[in-house]
């Protein structure tokens, strides 16, 4: 990947997948408490140190306005389905900044409201599916 170019998917979506996920080294805790309570809606992971990208991480949670509600929940994918529940449970509308990623969680994976799709979710499935 060249230097400055952002990833595919945030071609579709507009979004900058670090302002949601965060990874942190477990030798990092008071930097990563300190960077989460800043964060709006979130996903952390905190890896092992020396660990590579099949090492279990040693945590994975949830933050919500910089309290973490949830934590030990083991993979990222686990972490976004609860992340979905949470939103749903508590009536929160999705930040402005991920609304697209959100949508294509809510309407493509989870085929919620499946049938009404912004434009840019409509491409991006459209592209999935080729």
């Amino acid at each position: 990947k060249e230097e400055g170019v952002p990833p595919q998917g945030t071609l579709y979506l507009n979004g900058d997948p670090s302002s949601l996920f965060k990874e942190y080294l477990d030798s990092d805790g008071c930097a990563a408490q300190r960077d989460l309570e800043q964060v709006v809606f979130g996903i952390y992971s905190i890896n092992a140190e020396g660990g590579d990208a099949t090492t279990t991480p040693v945590d994975v949670g949830i933050v919500i306005e910089g309290v973490e509600v949830l934590h030990d929940l083991g993979d990222i994918a686990s972490a976004c389905a609860l992340l979905m529940g949470v939103i749903y449970a508590m009536n929160l509308s999705y930040p402005q900044e991920l609304k697209t990623f959100f949508e294509v969680l809510q309407k493509i994976f989870l085929q919620l409201d499946a049938t009404r799709l912004s434009t840019k979710v409509q491409m991006l499935k459209n592209k999935l599916y080729e």
